[in-house]
């Protein structure tokens, strides 16, 4: 569900309440996102010392496009099917509950992954880019992956409806599939024209 855990409250909540946890969900997804960042480019530190920069370009090109074959559903790939558990509320408190979710779902590996563009930003950061520019990509992806429980400030049934669309529909789902499709272009275009 695109809202979250209680979908901020699910409307019960005052509109302030639901906000600062939106805004909480939100910075645990940058800091999901940059300590992922951290660790791929941390993991990579062997291949990038011994393959040099334009065999890594053509390996990233390759997953790329292994990538897109997955997003067109050319080839199947197995992900978790759950995001965190909704007891988190309880165990630790809304506002500690949607900062993990939030890094969590910033983490991107972490949690359920419908599309291939968060295997594509990491491998792109792990091949490719340096330290610096690997955690801002890495950063931006978390922050704007727990941005979408935004729509959970809004008053019922907006949250509900949306949610609906976007994963209760098949032509939600095939524009979800298509826009992640369109952004694996756009990176491994950059990469073509890197090289």
């Amino acid at each position: 569900m695109i809202v979250g855990i209680t979908s901020l409250g699910e409307g019960r909540t005052p509109i302030r309440t639901r906000l600062i946890l939106w805004l909480v969900h939100s910075l645990g997804g940058l800091v999901g996102g940059t300590a992922t960042a951290i660790v791929v480019v941390l993991a990579s530190a062997p291949l990038r010392a011994f393959v040099p920069y334009e065999g890594r370009l053509g390996l990233c090109a390759v997953l790329l496009g292994f990538l897109l074959l997955v997003d067109l559903r050319v080839i199947r790939m197995t992900s978790r099917r759950r995001q965190v558990a909704a007891t988190w509320t309880t165990r630790y408190g809304n506002g500690r509950a949607y900062f993990l979710y939030g890094a969590f779902l910033g983490a991107g590996v972490a949690t359920y992954v419908p599309y291939a563009i968060t295997y594509g930003i990491f491998a792109t950061a792990l091949l490719i880019l340096p330290l610096e520019l690997a955690l801002v990509a890495g950063g931006l992806f978390g922050l704007g992956r727990a941005l979408g429980i935004g729509i959970g400030v809004l008053p019922n049934p907006i949250p509900q409806n949306v949610s609906r669309v976007l994963y209760g529909l098949p032509v939600g789902q095939r524009t979800a599939s298509y826009l992640s499709v369109a952004l694996l272009l756009v990176l491994f275009g950059m990469v073509v024209v890197s090289t």
